[in-house]
């Protein structure tokens, strides 16, 4: 054997061997991306979790919308369901939320849908027109009012009168922290 053949045939050892890594290489490669998709729709799978149940809403003078709101969100988030992900899961949150209704929010939105003919469009819309509906106009006013009235001594002991007291804290809009302080104090 010539040495161009030994050349030759050395070439074709190494081409031979470049196709066989190259192959290997794209198999990985397709099976990462098989184990990247799988783990988004894993990520993206609705867990259940033992004992948590979807919140009610009544539409009574003293629940709170932002409570409400704030337990539905925290809801979907133990859920591991994104209610903006997509219009599809959107309307299925929207479901499951109207689905816990009761007594006035349940007849109001019977109501709504008999005279709008069809259901809010988004979840920002089905909680503004929620607070439309059963959020006083004058709440900040109240809820100042009812943080004034309070006292210490008109409680059962100091625990009562701290959860009184973040229950009014919470709802109420532009409230600072040491405002919160001073008015905890007196």
């Amino acid at each position: 054997m010539s040495q161009t053949q030994t050349t030759l045939q050395r070439l074709a050892d190494v081409v031979t061997r470049q196709d066989e890594l190259l192959a290997k290489i794209i198999e990985s490669q397709t099976m990462l991306q098989q184990h990247v998709v799988e783990g988004k729709a894993n990520h993206h799978k609705e867990v259940r979790v033992e004992g948590l149940s979807m919140p009610k809403y009544r539409g009574k003078m003293d629940e709170s919308i932002s409570l409400y709101i704030h337990k539905v969100t925290t809801f979907f988030k133990a859920k591991n369901i994104d209610p903006q992900a997509d219009n599809e899961t959107q309307q299925r949150c929207m479901a499951m939320m109207v689905a816990n209704f009761c007594g006035l929010v349940a007849s109001w939105y019977q109501d709504r849908l008999r005279d709008k003919g069809s259901p809010p469009s988004t979840l920002v819309e089905l909680e503004k027109e929620l607070r439309a509906e059963f959020e006083p106009d004058d709440l900040q006013d109240r809820l100042r009012d009812e943080l004034y009235n309070l006292r210490q001594s008109a409680c059962a002991d100091v625990m009562e009168y701290v959860a009184i007291f973040r229950r009014i804290c919470t709802q109420l809009c532009d409230m600072t922290e040491r405002d919160k302080i001073s008015w905890f104090q007196r």
